[in-house]
């Protein structure tokens, strides 16, 4: 089971790779139509970011400030800010240590989507 975000502009692709007990391992691919990447992330320690689209799920009208979700490495970090018009901008981070790269891109997704989103990713992050 995959989940693709993105309405135009960038889009984040959350493919999980393996599960345990005790963690998640997936890959998160981000593509822009110019640039493009891909990590390894895991819900290890932390959790996954079904919390963070719980959160803003139940806040769909919006939110002051930035919402974080990072993996325990910060191999991945997902930074979320609204608008005023249901409007979400994701701002992706994934940062490659070996060999070292860095790449920042950006997804856009409506209020409206944001259930069926934070559904999905529980679905994905479901533990065994």
């Amino acid at each position: 089971m995959t989940l693709k975000l993105g309405v135009e502009r960038g889009k984040l692709t959350l493919e999980p790779e393996y599960k345990t007990d005790e963690e998640i391992t997936f890959t998160a691919s981000y593509s822009d139509g110019q640039f493009s990447g891909q990590v390894t992330s895991s819900d290890y320690i932390v959790g996954g970011p079904v919390a963070l689209f719980e959160g803003m799920a139940a806040d769909w009208r919006g939110w002051e400030g930035e919402r974080k979700w990072s993996d325990l490495e910060s191999s991945l970090v997902l930074r979320a800010t609204t608008d005023s018009v249901g409007h979400i901008r994701i701002r992706v981070e994934m940062d490659r240590h070996h060999p070292p790269g860095r790449l920042v891109g950006e997804v856009m997704v409506e209020a409206g989507q944001l259930i069926g989103i934070a559904k999905k990713l529980g679905e994905l992050f479901r533990p065994l």
